[in-house]
C-alpha cells in the first residue's frame, strides 16, 4: 500500500483574501509543485533581482525540462 504525502507551504497572511505573491513566494510554489524541492540557486536568483514574474514561461520550461520533473511525476 503506498501512501501518499502532501507538502503544505504555510504563507504569512494578514486576511484570508488572495494576495499576490511575492517573488520569493512565486519560486518556492513553482519548485515544489514541479520538483517536490526548495528552488535552485537560478529561481532565487531571479526572485533577488525581482525579474521573476517576468520570466515565468521560460523558467516554467526549464523546470519542465530538469530530470528532477521526470522524478516528481515518476
Amino acid at each position: 500500500m503506498q501512501r501518499a504525502q502532501f507538502l503544505f507551504l504555510i504563507e504569512d497572511s494578514p486576511t484570508p483574501e488572495p494576495e499576490a505573491l511575492d517573488s520569493y513566494e512565486l519560486a518556492s510554489k513553482l519548485s515544489y509543485f514541479l520538483w517536490n524541492t526548495a528552488p535552485d540557486r537560478r529561481l532565487l536568483e531571479l526572485a533577488e533581482s525581482g525579474s521573476l514574474h517576468d520570466s515565468l514561461d521560460e523558467e516554467i520550461s526549464r523546470l519542465i525540462d530538469d530530470p528532477r520533473f521526470d522524478r516528481f511525476v515518476d
